[in-house]
């Protein structure tokens, strides 16, 4: 069942051989050996006993740190019964995420968790928090919480066959502090006093990666936000008349923008 010098099988996202049918996959830290049974680290190994309770023969499709999946193969249970695993010579590159920033106020955990599991399987590159002047100020997330986010945003990279999980940073910046620090991006405003994203030929025509989409609180962007947007010439968009959760409305205008640019 070695790798036994065999030629590397490189497929491209037209020839997938079961990877997204029926196919389990679990992330992998650092480099797959490849010519030697190996164990996994102590997540994939949990994940891989009690959810997906792999056994002999199972195959699975392993995330390595350069963003490529391998067809792994189960060899059971070592004498530590700890599940081995040996390389083959199949792997996919895992689909890059698009160059989107997407910065918005912390909003409560629920949302929160659906915004991110939702804006991973969409394909975006980070989400960052900002503070704005009607956004709440919630408690700095611990690191248990943390944690957490960051596995689901791996468990979602890994359901999507994305190369890498979305960044994340939970510590809220200032709007000058963000767009000082994001020069060579695109701005988006998102606001609902802004005009419908539809009614812009011009806004379409200009729209261009990388991206940073701005979503301001639930109770909106405060008149000395919306001048300092007006001085830097940002422009203010909204998603029509429908009035959505931040969550929602995040993860809507992600998609419809990412469909524009990848069209």
């Amino acid at each position: 069942m070695g790798f036994s010098g065999s030629q590397e099988t490189f497929h491209d996202r037209k020839d997938m051989s079961g990877f997204h049918r029926g196919a389990y996959r679990l992330p992998f830290s650092g480099t797959i050996p490849r010519h030697e049974p190996f164990s996994l680290d102590e997540f994939a190994e949990r994940k891989s006993r009690r959810v997906l309770r792999l056994k002999k023969g199972d195959l699975v499709w392993l995330l390595d740190s350069t963003g490529v999946y391998r067809k792994c193969i189960c060899l059971g249970f070592n004498q530590k019964r700890r599940l081995r695993f040996q390389a083959t010579a199949e792997v996919v590159p895992g689909r890059e995420p698009s160059p989107l920033l997407l910065a918005l106020p912390p909003i409560r955990d629920a949302g929160f968790e659906t915004l991110l599991r939702q804006t991973s399987e969409i394909g975006i590159e980070k989400v960052q928090c900002i503070r704005t002047r009607f956004s709440r100020t919630p408690k700095p997330a611990g690191e248990t919480k943390i944690s957490r986010w960051n596995r689901l945003l791996l468990s979602s990279a890994l359901q999507s066959g994305r190369s890498r999980p979305v960044a994340l940073d939970v510590n809220p910046i200032t709007l000058p502090e963000l767009l000082e620090r994001e020069t060579e991006r695109t701005v988006v405003v998102l606001d609902s006093t802004g005009s419908p994203f539809s009614d812009s030929t011009e806004f379409r025509q200009n729209l261009s990666f990388p991206l940073l989409v701005l979503l301001g609180p639930e109770g909106g962007w405060s008149d000395e936000e919306r001048e300092f947007f007006k001085k830097r010439n940002l422009f203010l968009f909204s998603l029509g008349d429908t009035t959505l959760k931040t969550d929602t409305a995040a993860v809507s205008s992600c998609f419809f923008l990412l469909r524009i640019l990848n069209s």
